[in-house]
């Protein structure tokens, strides 16, 4: 059996109504991840809360656990509701007094339906579990102590010391898995060792202190077949498929195997501990966590009365990142074969804030948590071939998307590392803000983004989504300025002629003539004339070309052509010109770096050049962004003594350019501040020379943060 959904109704973060708390939950893996203080925590103690754990500590209702309605007023009750579906047949009768039958469901006949309610009464709290439903012929049954032991899970904290967990004790982890053989209790319960000493048996326990039988205990219990089995299993099938190549872990089982003369006679005939043996002296933390893990799933494999459920906050707690991948790949191993060996379910339930984790993880088992609400990543609406394509591309750099409060999704180098400063200098920090980056290439943007689309049933939990596209479309005349290969082969008196007839017609009433030109453009040229309908039409179906979904997840589009271009020609033509001239310098192994300065002048006199020769700003842009495109020097339009040495023939990258220009931008932004000038005038700058497509953006992802600032209409005025 298995937790198939989860209800919880007024308790802390979630509240009532459509504001509770509807997760379902899969009979495998099913992982929780969001930012801190999200609701994760809150989910795993309503569970410990309704079920229990192995490990006997009691989490009991306090008053700070009724969700707050508003500011001033609590709820009175809170609810939490679990239903375990696919019982076997072993498992029906063990609670064959609680069951709830469904007539209509022939798959799933029987369920367990527990509740716990806690109501609080002038600050007392009085709190009741019990099966059934609260209509129905089945009615409400309060549950008894011995069937709450049945359904007690297994939890592992986060932050867990693992080697305090595994000590001796009460309720210790070995203990238990004793218990649980068949042939602990085998051989002789008493040896009279009269009988044994004509092989000089007693001389040599004669010569024995205490710590000295304490070691040859130790050795009779390597013996026993049932430590020596549980110890060969622990090893072989549970410990060593999480190892990585070189571990070398071993688990010993005795008194104090691993403690001193004065340890070990403190604990002799007491207990039996449980400790790691291998090459490199003791273990860190890393490695007795794993031997915790092993322990418990080593628990859980021998429980067949009691529902095989594992609970883990935060399973990366001091493993690296291999270890990480190596613990989840196990932990999905692990649920096959439980289905395999026992035919009933190991459903676990993690909560994780690593992105290694989140990397490597089933899209379909994950479920994003965000201020007490849930996203259930297999409710997406995905197509099979964008899960498909998601797991493939998702690595631990990207999949800081499942722990962002906002997220920027971007197609390349220069926008990851230019977006955070122009963020700041519009008065929105990403990391103050949450904000995640997530570069994903030239394709695929759509299928990131509509992870977030959420659906009637599950809507987008409060995460704003931006995508921020280049256009690629490119105006004709830049084009030909800067002779590129799709308007090379086309016939240019042709082209120049239709032109010229299109500019003639601009102004006219009626009978443009822009179709004549538009046949003739390639696919990606626009004629970038006023009023041209079909550059228009390509436009728009540009921007319609990704299909998001939902308020929440928006495309904004770089026009015409790329970040860059735009930057240029809406107002950071010279800064970009700078950055692109010193992005060139950096790949001549000739650059000097103190020549920072004799570079940035050289790019400031080459945009003065352009502004001077070309009146177009539009051909300006380009032929700024040509710097980006091929192996050209600007000592063509200046001194060749100025600048031959300093900016050789190869083409920026838009990496290091983006880069450069981010502490450009915040240079100026930080002297605009120096010089007295308010945040809102700082502001209301940038916003006139930045796109709108970056202004839009970055205030989508940021809405409660943006600060109060004049729109562009109000700029302009």
């Amino acid at each position: 059996m298995y937790i198939s959904n989860l209800t919880i109704e007024n308790f802390r973060c979630f509240g009532s109504k459509k504001d509770k708390l509807k997760l379902p939950l899969l009979s495998g893996l099913n992982t929780l991840v969001g930012e801190n203080d999200a609701g994760k925590t809150a989910i795993i103690d309503a569970l410990r809360m309704l079920l229990g754990t192995r490990d006997q500590e009691t989490i009991r209702p306090q008053v700070s656990d009724f969700h707050y309605l508003n500011s001033t007023t609590q709820a009175q009750n809170f609810t939490i509701e679990a239903v375990f579906s696919e019982l076997s047949s072993r498992e029906r009768a063990n609670f064959p007094d609680y069951l709830t039958y469904q007539a209509d469901d022939e798959d799933n006949p029987a369920v367990l339906h527990i509740t716990l309610k806690s109501s609080l009464i002038n600050e007392k709290m009085r709190t009741v579990v019990y099966a059934g439903l609260h209509t129905g012929p089945h009615g409400l049954k309060e549950l008894d102590l011995k069937t709450r032991e049945k359904i007690r899970v297994t939890y592992l904290r986060p932050l867990r010391d693992a080697e305090k967990e595994m000590d001796v004790g009460r309720n210790s982890r070995i203990s238990k898995i004793l218990k649980k053989q068949s042939n602990i209790d085998a051989g002789e319960k008493l040896i009279d060792l009269v009988d044994v000493a004509d092989e000089k048996f007693s001389d040599v326990i004669n010569k024995l202190g205490i710590v000295g039988i304490a070691r040859l205990i130790n050795q009779l219990l390597e013996q026993q077949p049932a430590i020596n089995n549980t110890t060969k299993n622990l090893n072989d099938n549970f410990l060593q498929p999480l190892q990585m190549d070189g571990d070398n872990l071993t688990a010993r089982l005795g008194i104090g195997p691993d403690a001193d003369d004065e340890a070990l006679k403190r604990q002799m005939l007491e207990k039996i501990g449980i400790t790691l043996e291998g090459i490199g002296g003791k273990r860190g933390l890393g490695s007795n966590n794993l031997l915790y893990i092993a322990c418990e799933m080593l628990l859980l494999a021998d429980s067949q009365d009691e529902p095989a459920l594992l609970i883990i906050e935060e399973p990366e707690a001091h493993l690296h990142p291999q270890r990480q991948l190596k613990l989840i790949q196990y932990l999905q191993e692990r649920i096959k074969s439980h289905h395999a060996e026992h035919n009933v379910h190991l459903q676990i339930i993690v909560s994780t804030h690593s992105p290694t984790l989140a990397s490597k993880l089933p899209i379909k088992c994950m479920c994003i948590v965000h201020k007490g609400k849930v996203l259930p990543l297999r409710a997406a609406n995905l197509h099979d071939n964008n899960i498909t394509f998601l797991e493939r591309f998702i690595d631990a750099t990207k999949s800081n998307l499942f722990f962002c409060r906002g997220l920027l999704i971007v197609e390349g180098d220069a926008e990851n590392l230019l977006m955070p400063s122009l963020s700041k200098i519009l008065g929105v920090d990403f990391t103050t803000t949450g904000v995640s980056i997530v570069n994903v290439g030239h394709t695929g943007l759509s299928r990131f983004a509509n992870l977030f689309s959420g659906t009637d049933q599950y809507p987008n939990p409060g995460i704003n989504v931006a995508c921020l596209h280049d256009l690629d479309l490119i105006e004709y005349s830049v084009a030909k300025e800067l002779a590129l290969n799709c308007v090379c082969g086309t016939d240019e008196d042709t082209i120049q002629s239709a032109w010229n007839k299109a500019k003639e017609s601009i102004g006219a009433t009626e009978g443009l003539e822009f179709s004549t030109l538009n046949e003739l453009l390639p696919l990606n040229i626009i004629s970038g004339l006023t009023d041209d309908p079909f550059s228009a039409k390509k436009l728009e179906k540009a921007e319609s070309s990704n299909c998001y979904k939902g308020d929440s997840v928006k495309g904004f589009y770089s026009k015409p052509w790329t970040l860059e271009y735009s930057l240029a020609y809406h107002g950071l033509g010279e800064e970009l010109t700078i950055a692109a001239c010193l992005a060139k310098a950096e790949k001549s192994a000739q650059y000097d770096p103190s020549k920072h300065q004799v570079i940035s002048n050289i790019a400031k006199k080459y945009y003065e050049y352009l502004k001077k020769h070309y009146a177009d700003q539009a051909i300006i842009a380009g032929k700024v962004y040509e710097l980006f495109l091929s192996p050209i020097s600007i000592f063509d339009a200046l001194p060749a003594e100025e600048s031959a040495k300093l900016i050789l023939k190869k083409e920026a990258s838009k990496a290091a350019a983006g880069q450069i220009l981010g502490v450009l931008l915040e240079d100026i932004d930080t002297k605009m501040k120096e010089s007295n000038q308010t945040e809102r005038d700082r502001i209301k700058h940038w916003k006139n020379v930045l796109p709108d497509s970056v202004v839009d953006a970055v205030f989508h992802v940021t809405p409660t943060y943006s600060p109060t600032a004049p729109s562009k209409v109000d700029c302009d005025e």
